[in-house]
């Protein structure tokens, strides 16, 4: 059986298909060489190693901000020079095929020095794994309950954002009841100890919420919060957890999966708590418009009872009799007033109407009316036969005048081609042929009418009426 045959069009249109969706997203560390930057901010360059080279494209669009894609760290912006002096550099991107050229590059998204690059990537393989496993769905994700009195805090007893936290739940809130589970937040134990005291919490059943919280550090110091561990023990929390590790721009696989993420330790407190004078001010408010409500509901009342006591007066069947006898009255003398004046109307009319016919159609009118009908259908018929015949021999005239002058116009050009004919006959070269006459030509076709333009020894041709002859000039007569 033939194999199919694929036109270059589309093999390369199946090669970048499986280029692009075969590594959405990738990773790839290498030397970087031949940078070129274009005016556009776009920048070109090559990415290789001992054994291999790859080309990549990074467009102004993504160089204007360097960030993780997967983490959102911010990094410093890589400019042309930096990229020029060499070294290993880490590019993440998409692989393409570009079929105009037959070539495949890496459209670059971000570039990071290859330090950040190997926990990057550790992060990105488990962020897809967990999300591949519903770590992250929306639709698992738990309510935080508004204002709780009882937290489960889940950090360091001495950094920073115990104390941050504890400052903003101070002044918010109403009474209520901070745990807190004191845990490693950085190092090689980190991870089992937060694991370890989310279990604990969930064991205890006691706070309605957990909050899981964290001071600012890089990449390196917040890792413990990536790992397997940690992203368990928050997803098979028995109550929500509230996450805030780190800055706004720190994104770990805790806040991904947790059902809530703060931006910051101070921002988790904001989120539980509303401020004490907020809460406060609620009140009074929600207590002014109760009054209000009761207030408007009483006079509302008393309004619908006087309401109800006048329409108890008018639907008494006394009252409705009453009315029904004075409407029946009403429209008993209506309809006694209106019939009168629509019968007198009438006899009127119908008297009008008899005078005027017997004024208008008496039998001397009625045969005058009809012979003068007669009159005029006799004189219209006459009319249009005349005026038909009138128009017939208008058109005959017509017609034959149209001949005669067709036929003069026709005779005058005829006389006239005839006359053209003959200036045409006798003006013609083959008539002084035909009278021994002879066109003398070079051999290009060029009529020679001086000896200027001729020389002895020359070939030229004589046209004569029924042919040609060549000839050679042998001398020249006559002035030149």
């Amino acid at each position: 059986m033939q194999n199919a045959v694929y036109s270059v069009s589309e093999i390369t249109a199946q090669l970048k298909q499986k280029l692009e969706t075969t590594f959405p997203l990738i990773w790839i560390r290498g030397e970087v060489s031949g940078v070129k930057e274009m005016n556009s901010g776009h920048m070109y360059f090559t990415l290789k190693d001992a054994h291999a080279q790859l080309s990549c494209a990074w467009f102004a669009a993504h160089r204007r901000v360097n960030y993780n894609l997967t983490t959102g760290e911010v990094y410093p912006r890589i400019t042309r020079e930096i990229m020029e002096k060499g070294g290993e550099f880490i590019c993440c991107g998409r692989l393409s095929f570009y079929p105009q050229r037959g070539t495949c590059q890496l459209i670059v998204e971000n570039v990071v020095c290859s330090g950040a690059g190997a926990l990057a990537q550790a992060f990105q393989a488990r962020k897809e794994e967990l999300a591949r496993l519903g770590y992250f769905d929306a639709k698992r994700k738990r309510p935080i309950p508004q204002n709780p009195s009882r937290i489960a805090l889940i950090t360091s007893e001495q950094g920073a954002a115990i104390r941050d936290f504890l400052k903003i739940a101070k002044d918010r809130g109403l009474s209520s009841q901070i745990r807190l589970f004191p845990t490693l937040v950085q190092g090689k134990e980190a991870a089992s100890a937060i694991a370890r005291a989310i279990a604990l919490a969930c064991a205890q059943n006691w706070a309605e919420v957990i909050v899981l919280i964290r001071g600012g550090g890089s990449l390196e110091d917040l890792w413990c919060f990536n790992e397997q561990e940690v992203a368990d023990a928050v997803y098979h929390s028995t109550l929500p957890v509230l996450a805030g590790i780190g800055h706004e721009i720190d994104v770990t696989l805790a806040d991904l999966t947790c059902d809530l993420r703060a931006a910051t330790p101070t921002h988790a407190a904001e989120l539980l708590w509303q401020p004490r004078s907020e809460l406060l001010s609620n009140v009074e408010a929600q207590k002014a418009r109760l009054l209000l409500a009761c207030e408007n509901y009483l006079s509302g009342l008393g309004v619908r009872l006087k309401h109800e006591e006048r329409a108890l007066a008018l639907a008494s069947p006394k009252h409705k009799l009453a009315v029904f006898e004075e409407r029946l009255a009403h429209c008993r003398h209506s309809f006694q007033t209106r019939w009168q004046a629509f019968l007198q109307a009438k006899e009127q009319a119908l008297s009008e109407l008899s005078r005027r016919l017997q004024r208008q159609m008496t039998p001397e009118k009625l045969d005058g009316t009809l012979a003068q009908v007669a009159r005029l259908s006799e004189r219209l018929g006459y009319l249009l036969q005349s005026r038909l015949t009138e128009q017939t021999q208008t058109l005959e005239r017509l017609e034959e005048t149209l001949w005669q002058v067709m036929l003069r116009r026709l005779e005058g050009r005829q006389a006239e081609l005839e006359k053209w004919q003959a200036q045409l006959q006798g003006a013609s070269p083959l008539v002084l042929l035909e009278r021994g006459y002879a066109l003398v030509e070079n051999l290009e076709g060029e009529l020679l009418r001086s000896l200027k333009s001729v020389k002895a020894g020359q070939m030229i041709r004589l046209r004569l009426s029924d042919g040609s002859l060549l000839a050679e000039i042998r001398a020249l007569e006559g002035k030149r």
